[in-house]
C-alpha cells in the first residue's frame, strides 16, 4: 500500500503545481523528491526474481567461467559487479543497497540535468513499471535501463554517437536486451520524414511492423529447432534462442502499447511539437520505435522488456511535452491520464508480485500490508531469503 500512496502523493503534488501553475523545479521539489529517493534507496526490495539474485550473488566464485557456462550468470557485467560486491562486503543485501543506489544515482543525475519536473518524472519512476519491474525485482535489466537513459540524454542531443554506443554496450553486459537501444541513433535520419507526416510515418511503420510479427511468428520456431538440434541448449548464448517456442499474444499488452503510441502522437500534436527543434522530434520518434518493437514480437509477450528499455526516457520526455502544451484545461487533462493509466499499471504490477511471492514463498502477501524491509534489517531479509538454503 505504501507504494501506491507515494505515488498518489506525488501525482497530487504535482497536480497542485500545474493547477496554480507554480514553477516545477525548487528546493520544496527537490526535498520531496530527496526524501522519496532515500526511501527506496534503502529499500530490500522483494520482488519474484529476488531469490533467483539472492542464488546467483552467493554462487558466483569465478565471473569470467561462470559467465561462460551458467546460464543465469551470462551477463557478464552483472556476474562481475556481483562477485565485487561479494569479496568487498560479503552479503547480498549490500548488494542490493549498491543496486538501488547505482540505479537511482545515475536516474537522478539524468533528471537533475534534463527534466523539466523533477517530481513528475519521479512520480513516472514509481507508476511506470520502472520500480517495481526491474528496479524491486528484475536487477539486471533495472541497471541497463539506467544506463541507457543516461547515455541517451547525456550523449545524443550533441550526436556523441561512438559514447553512446560504448554505454550501450556496457548495457548489454547486464542485460541483452540492450541490444534494441544500439540502432536507436539511425533514427535521426528519418526526422525530416517524420516532421512532415508524423501520422503516415507511423501508420506505415505499423504495417511494416506486424508485417515482420508475421515472418517471426512463422520462422522463429524453426529458427529454434535448426539451432537446437546442432548445438543444444547448453551454451549461454543459445538463452534466447529458448524464448521463441513459447508463442503467446497478449492483447492486453498490445492494447497497452497501442495506448502508448496514440498517446505520445496526441501530446506531439497538443504542444505543437511538430515546430520544436529537432530532438524533440527524435524524442518522439523513440518512442514510436519502442511501440513498433513490440508489434514486431507481439507474440512473444517478453519483449515488453525491449520496449521498456527504450520507454524509460518517457521520465524526462513526458514532463517536457506536456509542460509544452499551451492551453492549461489540456495540460491537467493529460496530466489526469498519464496518471491514472500509470496508476492501474502499477495495481497490476503490485498484486501479480504478491501473487508470484505467495506461491513462492508459502505465505501471503497482500497489497494493503506489503512489508517494507530496509538493507539493515538482516534478520527479516533472512526470513525470507536465507543464505543457508542456497547451494554450497
Amino acid at each position: 500500500m505504501y507504494v501506491l500512496l507515494i505515488y498518489f502523493l506525488l501525482a497530487a503534488a504535482v497536480a497542485y503545481d500545474l493547477i496554480m501553475e507554480r514553477p516545477q523545479r525548487g528546493i520544496r521539489q527537490w526535498v520531496i523528491y530527496g526524501l522519496v529517493v532515500l526511501f527506496f534507496a534503502v529499500r530490500f526490495s522483494l520482488g519474484m526474481d529476488t531469490g533467483a539474485y539472492s542464488w546467483l550473488f552467493y554462487s558466483v566464485t569465478n565471473p569470467f567461467a561462470d559467465a561462460a557456462v551458467s546460464h543465469m550468470m551470462r551477463n557478464f557485467g552483472y556476474t562481475l559487479l556481483n562477485f565485487a560486491v561479494k569479496c568487498i562486503a560479503g552479503e547480498f543485501r549490500w548488494f542490493v543497497l549498491f543496486s538501488n543506489v547505482l540505479i537511482l544515482g545515475l536516474c537522478t543525475a539524468v533528471i537533475a540535468k534534463k527534466s523539466v519536473s523533477p517530481l513528475f518524472s519521479l512520480t513516472l519512476l514509481i507508476g511506470g513499471g520502472m520500480l517495481e519491474v526491474y528496479f524491486g525485482s528484475g536487477m539486471r535489466q533495472g541497471i541497463a535501463m539506467a544506463l541507457v537513459l543516461f547515455a541517451y540524454y547525456q550523449f545524443l542531443p550533441q550526436k556523441k554517437i561512438i559514447w553512446y554506443e560504448l554505454f550501450c554496450l556496457l548495457a548489454f553486459g547486464f542485460q541483452e536486451i540492450a541490444v534494441i537501444a544500439m540502432p536507436v541513433p539511425l533514427l535521426f535520419l528519418l526526422i525530416r520524414r517524420f516532421k512532415a507526416h508524423p501520422y503516415l510515418f507511423t501508420l506505415g511503420g505499423t504495417v511494416i511492423a506486424w508485417l515482420i510479427c508475421a515472418l517471426v511468428y512463422e520462422f522463429a520456431v524453426n529458427l529454434e529447432w535448426f539451432v537446437v538440434s546442432r548445438v543444444g541448449f547448453e551454451p549461454v548464448w543459445t538463452h534466447i534462442i529458448a524464448y521463441l517456442y513459447e508463442r503467446q499474444f497478449s492483447i492486453a499488452g498490445i492494447g497497452m502499447e497501442t495506448v502508448f503510441l496514440i498517446g505520445t502522437l496526441l501530446l506531439y500534436r497538443l504542444s505543437g511539437s511538430e515546430t520544436k527543434e529537432d530532438f524533440r522530434q527524435f524524442e518522439t520518434l523513440t518512442m514510436v520505435f519502442s511501440v513498433l518493437i513490440y508489434y514486431c514480437a507481439a507474440c512473444y509477450p517478453l519483449m515488453s522488456r525491449g520496449s521498456d528499455l527504450l520507454q524509460i526516457i518517457s521520465l524526462i520526455f513526458l514532463p517536457a511535452i506536456l509542460l509544452e502544451i499551451p492551453a492549461k484545461s489540456h495540460r491537467l487533462l493529460a496530466f489526469s491520464a498519464i496518471v491514472v493509466l500509470n496508476a492501474f499499471l502499477l495495481y497490476v504490477d503490485l498484486s501479480e508480485k504478491c501473487r508470484v511471492l505467495s506461491a513462492k514463498e508459502n505465505r501471503t502477501f497482500e497489497i494493503a500490508r506489503f512489508p517494507y524491509i530496509t538493507v539493515f534489517e538482516k534478520d527479516r531479509i533472512e526470513a525470507i531469503y536465507d543464505p543457508a538454503d542456497l547451494p554450497d
